[in-house]
């Protein structure tokens, strides 16, 4: 992809998440199967397993994060989140959603960056998500 491409992406992200059309606040339905099947699954109320040994605690990057919905999630599973997304808007909103919920480090654990040009060392991240 090209610098231009890069930002009439940006500018579009950015102008949509400005008009509120892309909040969503619960978990997408994929990401809550993918990580019952091979990360973590909630038993019980207070009962949550890990499928993948050492699942709990590990760091999950959510590609593409918008407001942080699957953040919050993960982090409910007990999983140390991250985040990107194109749009700084996005990353914004989801920063003041997530602090009061999550706390204020969450603002370092969410960036505005292209996938190509994440601020973490190689080899971070345990797990990615996407949805």
């Amino acid at each position: 992809m090209q610098l231009a491409e890069k930002t009439e992406y940006t500018d579009a992200w950015n102008s949509s998440y400005s008009r509120s059309e892309n909040f969503l606040f619960l978990p997408g339905d994929e990401v809550i199967r993918f990580v019952a099947r091979f990360l973590r699954r909630r038993m019980d109320i207070n009962d949550i397993r890990d499928i993948c040994p050492g699942a709990g605690g590990s760091r999950v990057l959510d590609v593409g994060c918008g407001i942080g919905r699957n953040i919050l999630f993960g982090q409910n599973m007990g999983m140390t989140m991250y985040g990107n997304d194109l749009s700084a808007t996005a990353v914004a909103k989801a920063i003041e959603w997530l602090s009061p919920q999550i706390g204020t480090d969450i603002a370092q654990r969410i960036v505005a960056s292209d996938i190509r040009t994440l601020p973490w060392e190689k080899a971070f991240f345990d797990h990615a998500i996407s949805d």
